[in-house]
């Protein structure tokens, strides 16, 4: 009886080890596969952004929308062109509210440092509304050519993205309309 149950006992391990020696076994394939030439699409390296920045509701409203799209110059660099819409509403008391839309165009140029950290140079061209007698500082309407320098993160998944950027603007002249910075939060494609 022992020696029967040995025996089935070593057939089983046989029968069982058989299937996974030649499951290791290498088999040398015998079809070639040809490379495919890898086909260069433009839309592949083009970038996308869409921001929210600027807002303020501290007695008065203040909001500001930015759009960019780019090209992706390789990993890490990549430059596009944009537009800045800006718009500003000021109570004032017993009186009409002050409305101002400012808006312009931008390019831009932008290195990550990680995959995640970026800085951004801008160079920017906007037009400026009259700030009129009811202001302190009365401003005539004027268009404006401008840089703004700044760095952001962005995080996300696939090709989607969100984050934050900051700028500062150097322009003394600009922060008399505006402010010395710009801050934004939005949705990046292919950042």
């Amino acid at each position: 009886m022992q020696k029967s149950f040995i025996y089935i006992i070593l057939l089983s391990f046989i029968a069982v080890s058989n299937p996974a020696l030649a499951q290791t076994k290498t088999v040398k394939s015998t079809t070639t596969k040809k490379k495919k030439k890898e086909e260069y699409k433009l839309t592949d390296h083009l970038t996308g952004e869409v921001l929210l920045g600027n807002i303020a509701f501290w007695g008065d409203l203040t909001v500001s929308t930015k759009v960019q799209a780019g090209y992706k110059l390789n990993d890490r660099f990549s430059a596009g062109l944009g537009g800045k819409l800006f718009y500003n509403q000021f109570q004032v008391p017993l009186d009409e509210d002050i409305k101002i839309t400012d808006f312009g165009g931008l390019l831009y140029a932008r290195g990550k440092i990680t995959d995640k950290l970026f800085l951004q140079a801008e160079y920017n061209i906007t037009k400026f509304e009259e700030r009129g007698p009811r202001f302190e500082v009365p401003l005539p309407g004027a268009t404006k050519y401008y840089p703004a320098f700044g760095g952001g993160y962005y995080s996300g998944y696939n090709d989607w993205a969100y984050g934050i950027q900051l700028l500062f603007v150097p322009n003394s002249s600009v922060q008399e309309y505006y402010s010395i910075l710009e801050y934004w939060v939005g949705f990046s494609y292919k950042f």
